[in-house]
């Protein structure tokens, strides 16, 4: 018996140990790295170095004179959630232009083999139809190789194109949906069909998720997309009170307005943007940037992940 322990206690210490390469899979998955890292990794294993990344900035924390060793690498490889703060006019707008070109283009500042495509949510409080700021996201426009494409509200369609025009290779496009770009769950999110906080759902919501359980029940059974007239039919149908008809007509009204007119040909991107593209989605309601930052989440396309130097997706 003890000397069973003692074989089994050898073989589960072992797990404790990280295995030899554990070391340079840490600084290929880190997302920023500094210049002795990288020289670390070329010396132990080149033949793993991290295949993209650009130069993020400079560390002059010590109060040293700039110089090789002080240079701050992004790892444009690596998955990783940057969260930038800082008072105004601390740069935090260049930080995340930086970050985007060493994304979206190739340069002297970056090794880039593969460009990728960029998708921003910005979030705009302009209250007047006489004018705004853009995006200072889209500025990358300047570049010839990059082009932007806005997504924006049919409602805010003129005032975002007079905007936007000051700035090169930037389209303007009306954010529409066609019935086949819905789903079961996607109506839910668009139609926030949940509690909030602290909050019971209404009854009307439970009848909507039900509706939608039962049609997405139909919808296996033959096949086929998402009916969005029969899912209207099925409501009225419901014999809802005029209290929960009017909050469910608001909500419906709502993503209407942002879909495609029947009578009309399916408008804007079908396919996500290709290398060097970004669209840019500017929005003015907290609620409803909220939305289709989920319903855009759930509509990007899976794949492998291809930059980095093991499988999986980011």
């Amino acid at each position: 018996m003890a000397v069973f322990h003692v074989h089994d206690l050898q073989a589960q210490m072992k797990l404790f140990y990280p295995p030899e390469h554990s070391e340079v899979h840490d600084v290929i998955s880190t997302p920023i790295f500094t210049d002795q890292v990288g020289k670390y990794l070329k010396q132990h294993a080149p033949k793993k170095k991290a295949p993209q990344y650009g130069l993020l900035a400079c560390d002059i924390s010590n109060g040293s004179a700039l110089n090789e060793s002080s240079r701050l690498f992004y790892n444009v490889a690596a998955p990783s959630s940057v969260f930038i703060c800082g008072s105004q006019g601390s740069g935090k707008s260049h930080t995340l232009a930086t970050l985007l070109e060493n994304c979206l283009m190739r340069s002297v500042a970056n090794v880039l083999t593969r460009p990728l495509a960029g998708l921003v949510f910005h979030y705009d409080s302009f209250v007047s139809d006489s004018g705004g700021i853009p995006c200072e996201a889209a500025c990358l426009s300047s570049n010839k190789k990059v082009s932007v494409r806005v997504l924006c509200p049919p409602t805010n369609t003129v005032t975002i194109k007079n905007i936007y025009a000051c700035l090169p290779n930037v389209t303007v496009q009306e954010l529409r949906f066609s019935q086949d770009d819905l789903n079961t769950k996607r109506m839910l999110n668009l139609m926030v069909a949940g509690p909030g906080q602290g909050e019971k759902m209404p009854l009307y919501l439970h009848t909507v998720m039900r509706i939608l359980r039962e049609l997405r029940i139909k919808q296996q059974q033959r096949g086929g997309g998402f009916n969005y007239q029969e899912f209207k039919n099925a409501m009225k149908a419901a014999n809802l009170t005029k209290q929960q008809s009017a909050p469910l007509h608001q909500r419906l009204e709502t993503l209407e307005s942002f879909m495609v007119k029947q009578d009309a040909p399916a408008e804007g991107p079908k396919e996500w943007p290709a290398d060097h593209r970004r669209p840019i989605l500017p929005m003015r309601n907290r609620r409803t940037s909220m939305l289709f930052i989920r319903y855009m989440s759930q509509s990007l396309p899976r794949a492998e992940n291809r930059l980095g130097t093991s499988s999986g997706t980011g």
